[in-house]
């Protein structure tokens, strides 16, 4: 499943560009630039491309984003992604998007920017980019933290190399974890050993034990495996609810990490061991928290044409009230919205558990929810709308080339009714096209 995404992720600086004119020469891994204690830059603009670009388009860049935006003349430089534009161009272009359009920056879970400042960086551009003199803004983004103190460290058994001449590469390694006696995870804390190369990085559960040494994905990672956290650059770390903790058992716990690598200047040596520290407790929360799937792979997507889809499950009446706390809406390469929501038995209002409107393959996130309640008899929906340029019809598969309609929500308490798997909801769905 290439070029998927985090974010709550998903949702990276990265663009995907060819690097041109960039801060250091192709191939060579330059020193970092000196950081500047004042800019050429108005303050009022310093502080918005501060705020909001600075996290990967800094000083150095970072996190697969081909240049700098923290001087002048990085804007005055020719676009990476149109040699034609100057890079103010394209920025302007960009953050005048629509909040939810394929390409806009900020990119989600970023939030765009406000009108005002959309107004200033209009007002910068329309004036001819004047120079001016002030404190620069300029300082290294803060890493993600959580309130809880980690205690395990998900690491690979040694580091990856990155090729230099391969740009994306997606890299999977598993790690063990078993503890002496039943612990709840509370917190998820992403490590970034590598902010040169590392687009973004996955958190998934496996059945069985995974090579810890790290190796090139296949593309059925994530079907294959369930979905736990995600993070891309913008986003922290992530804190349980309290009522809940992620189970691990003294038989283990199977995780894999998958981290996407972005060497767009095509730096060489590079290595990289990233990976997520664990808060964990041994004193137990109330609940166990799981994963399931809302959607269904009872769809065929007929050739050249649109296709919408809305899937119902009904929650049983065998089971106690859940609670959704997170959703990681997914689909592939021909999705173009996705949303879920559960509408209460009887009368009641429909409350959304993860919706994308404008589905972007590569920009994909993960959704906190605030513990929405499902009780039984309540029908959960999930729409999901695809465009199929292509001359074959398509149908539910792993493969990218396949097509999904899943939406991977963190809930508690685990359901232990058998049979029962975390996919049952979107199998068991009953599916009708709209």
């Amino acid at each position: 499943m290439r070029l998927w995404l985090l974010c709550f992720l998903t949702a990276a600086c990265g663009s995907n560009v060819t690097a041109q004119n960039t801060p250091s020469d192709a191939g060579v891994d330059a020193p970092a630039r000196p950081r500047l204690e004042t800019t050429d830059l108005p303050c009022e603009v310093d502080a918005i491309l501060g705020r909001a670009c600075h996290s990967c388009h800094g000083n150095v860049p970072t996190f697969g984003a081909p240049m700098p935006l923290d001087r002048r003349a990085d804007l005055l430089a020719p676009a990476p992604s149109d040699p034609g534009k100057k890079v103010w161009q394209t920025v302007k272009d960009r953050v005048h998007l629509a909040p939810d359009a394929p390409g806009r920056m900020p990119q989600k879970p970023n939030l765009p920017l406000t009108d005002s400042e959309r107004a200033v960086l209009d007002r910068y551009f329309e004036a001819g980019l004047p120079s001016a003199t002030c404190s620069s803004s300029g300082a290294d983004p803060k890493p993600p933290t959580v309130s809880c103190k980690p205690d395990v460290s998900v690491r690979p058994s040694s580091p990856w190399t990155m090729p230099k001449a391969t740009r994306d590469e997606y890299v999977c390694y598993g790690f063990e974890y078993k503890p002496d006696l039943k612990r709840h995870i509370t917190g998820l804390l992403p490590k970034i050993q590598n902010p040169k190369i590392v687009h973004h990085i996955l958190l998934m559960q496996a059945d069985g034990p995974v090579p810890s040494k790290p190796y090139q994905c296949d593309d059925f990672a994530i079907a294959r495996y369930r979905m736990l956290y995600a993070w891309a650059p913008g986003v922290g770390g992530y804190e349980l609810p309290e009522q809940a903790g992620l189970p691990s058992d003294p038989g283990g716990t199977h995780y894999v990490v998958q981290t996407h690598y972005n060497n767009t200047l095509s730096l060489d040596g590079q290595t990289d061991d990233s990976g997520f520290d664990l808060c964990t407790t041994d004193k137990l929360r109330p609940n166990d928290a799981d994963i399931l799937a809302f959607g269904s792979a009872k769809f065929a997507i007929p050739e050249k044409a649109r296709h919408d889809i809305t899937a119902r499950w009904v929650v049983p009446s065998g089971f106690g009230d859940l609670y959704a706390f997170g959703a990681f809406p997914h689909m592939h390469k021909l999705g173009t919205y996705i949303s879920t929501s559960v509408h209460p038995k009887g009368a009641g209002t429909a409350i959304d558990l993860g919706t994308d409107p404008r589905f972007d393959f590569s920009s994909q996130f993960f959704a906190p929810l605030p513990n929405v309640k499902l009780s039984p008899g309540d029908v959960v929906e999930t729409r999901c709308v695809w465009e199929n340029p292509t001359d074959r019809a398509v149908t539910w598969g792993e493969n990218t080339d396949d097509e999904m309609c899943f939406s991977f929500t963190l809930y508690y308490p685990k359901v232990v009714t058998k049979p029962w798997s975390w996919g049952s909801p979107a199998f068991l769905s009953t599916t009708e096209v709209n």
